[in-house]
């Protein structure tokens, strides 16, 4: 009944889920900026599958995988990003909403976003185009 509530003022976010949320909003506001993308969707689900970032980069239809790392995590989030199974489902996902979709984008691509922070600050932003 209340659900919404919840949703709305993340009561009950675990501290990953809470930086998570920020690298994705801080990832929103890099491709808005930086990148002059225009944000069609935010986590969006089909199915089990889960998409962070869809995006328009001009013509071109961008599913963005975003990858929040603390600053002296060991692996890089492009790698995590880009394994062969994210890929495989990113692939999944990207079939299904574009086959939902009326008006078919020309191009599409994935992309990956590394988000650095250190505790709640962001440090840093890495943006990989066309990961696969």
């Amino acid at each position: 009944m209340f659900k919404w509530i919840f949703q709305i003022f993340h009561i009950g976010e675990t501290p990953t889920a809470r930086i998570g949320r920020l690298g994705e909003s801080a990832s929103v506001k890099y491709l808005k900026s930086e990148k002059s993308m225009r944000i069609i969707k935010r986590n969006a689900r089909i199915k089990k599958q889960e998409m962070d970032i869809i995006a328009l980069d001009g013509d071109t239809l961008v599913f963005v995988e975003v990858k929040t790392r603390s600053q002296d995590a060991i692996v890089d989030g492009y790698y995590s990003a880009s394994s062969k199974n994210k890929m495989q489902n990113l692939r999944k996902f990207a079939s299904a909403y574009i086959s939902a979709m009326r008006k078919k984008p020309r191009t599409w691509r994935f992309d990956a976003i590394e988000v650095r922070h250190d505790n709640s600050k962001i440090i840093s932003i890495s943006h990989f185009e066309n990961i696969g």
